[in-house]
């Protein structure tokens, strides 16, 4: 007999930004994670895209403009105890893909996140511990390059 597991459904949204260079902005989170800059919406985000930039912001001080229209998602699934709800989350992630209007002001949030940095496609891989992530990646470079 299969036992059904529960989970807490979350969503945030994000973005895969590319500098001049086509380096991927990747961050550190406070637990140690290589990952896009994301996080949850909040009351005032009218929007997926206005949480993606708010998010980026707060994280790195990166303002971006979109690439095009069109996003992707992913999912991870995280074992929260730090903070309620505790549990097994199932998050989905809203991807959208922009390029970095002020690169060069990189800064980090020191409460969220640990680094970060631009990074080339290879040490992305290296780096990041999703499948998912990666998949997200590959997702977002075939669409940049069917729209170019």
């Amino acid at each position: 007999m299969e036992i059904e597991k529960k989970y807490i459904h979350e969503s945030c949204a994000g973005a895969c930004i590319y500098d001049a260079n086509g380096n991927i902005l990747i961050v550190k989170n406070k637990w140690g994670n290589w990952t896009f800059p994301k996080g949850y919406f909040e009351p005032h985000d009218a929007s997926a895209i206005d949480c993606a930039r708010r998010e980026v912001r707060e994280e790195t001080n990166i303002r971006f403009n979109l690439k095009h229209q069109y996003t992707t998602s992913y999912e991870e699934i995280r074992h929260r105890q730090s903070y309620k709800p505790t549990g097994t989350v199932l998050k989905q992630v809203i991807l959208f893909s922009g390029t970095a209007v002020n690169s060069k002001d990189l800064q980090i949030d020191k409460k969220e996140t640990i680094e970060a940095k631009f990074v080339s496609k290879k040490e992305f891989v290296f780096l990041i511990e999703t499948k998912e992530a990666i998949k997200a990646l590959e997702a977002i470079e075939k669409l940049n390059y069917s729209l170019s």
